[in-house]
């Protein structure tokens, strides 16, 4: 294979990934406990920047609402946890963060088939859906019932969102199987059955998550699929080629997921889409003066028409 722009960074992440993998599978058995997490949390650890944080756990809302149970990345430096848990604690312990500091989330599964595929999505659906209940910080008006996808500042902008803190999710496994179910390591296996599941088995389950769904997956070590959106000449007819974006846009028949094989560097590629969209994500403050001020008030009737008071004067 021939190296790839800076000195073969995709390469590298993809085979360091897979050496961390199996250093810890020769220790664990991945199948009976959390080390495949464990093991994500703590590659993308050395990898990412210091200012993302890196944890096991759930996001939640300032109701106390939560989601999500496997990685998720979040701006450490601005906003704390919730449940203040030690460094040391090697990702054993789960945490919770607020969905104000949510840049990523990540469903981890160690074997991916039509099964865990499907609660896999259902659970980064829950994981956005909750977290874009938070304030967006718009690019341009948005009016209510839009789609921040579905407008034509987006369509002008290669299908970014029109705010700046959407939230990027990742399906990531270690192993896949093929179309009869039965674990494999071939890429063109696992690209029929990803294809299969996609876009058939499990279509109308994304159509229906469209808004929230996952803008990633990987099944295993050589297949992806990317989010993308059909290209289409000057009269309206699709033409060959995919737009692949940083985020799934959903919003109608033209957004798509782009499935392919990539003998040995799917980890890779992984990394690099997630980095697409950790650098597009800034995300908005923690509401520090509302925490401050419905503190003050022990009156839950009094805390609920103070924020009642906030959410109008927005």
């Amino acid at each position: 294979m021939d190296d790839f722009i800076y000195n073969g960074i995709i390469d590298n992440i993809a085979r360091k990934f897979e050496n961390e993998l199996c250093n810890i599978e020769a220790k664990y058995n991945f199948d009976y406990g959390d080390e495949f997490e464990i093991a994500v949390c703590k590659f993308l650890r050395r990898f990412l920047p210091l200012k993302y944080g890196v944890c096991r756990g759930f996001v939640v809302d300032k109701n106390g609402n939560s989601a999500g149970d496997d990685v998720i990345i979040y701006d450490q430096e601005l906003f704390p946890t919730l449940r203040f848990l030690d460094v040391e604690n090697q990702f054993t312990q789960k945490e919770q963060i607020p969905v104000e500091a949510v840049y990523a989330y990540i469903e981890a599964k160690y074997t991916l088939n039509e099964n865990t595929l499907k609660k896999a999505i259902k659970q980064v659906y829950n994981v956005k859906k909750l977290c874009y209940s938070r304030n967006c910080k718009s690019k341009v008006p948005v009016i209510d019932g839009l789609h921040i996808f579905n407008n034509k500042y987006s369509e002008a902008n290669g299908w970014n969102p029109c705010i700046y803190n959407p939230v990027y999710g990742m399906i990531l496994s270690a192993n896949c199987v093929d179309v009869n179910g039965n674990k494999t390591m071939l890429g063109s296996e696992t690209t029929h059955f990803l294809f299969k599941a996609i876009r058939e088995d499990l279509k109308l389950d994304i159509e229906e998550m469209k808004y929230y769904c996952f803008d990633s997956v990987i099944a295993g070590k050589s297949t992806t699929a990317f989010c993308g959106h059909y290209l289409y000449d000057k009269n309206g007819n699709i033409i060959d080629g995919v737009l692949l974006t940083r985020f799934y846009t959903g919003i109608n028949s033209c957004s798509c997921y782009q499935i392919n094989t990539h003998e040995n560097i799917a980890f890779g590629l992984a990394i690099a889409h997630l980095m697409m969209a950790l650098n597009f994500i800034q995300l908005d403050t923690m509401p520090w003066d509302m925490i401050f001020n419905t503190a003050k008030m022990p009156n839950r009737e009094e805390r609920e028409q103070f924020l009642k008071v906030l959410e109008n004067m927005e």
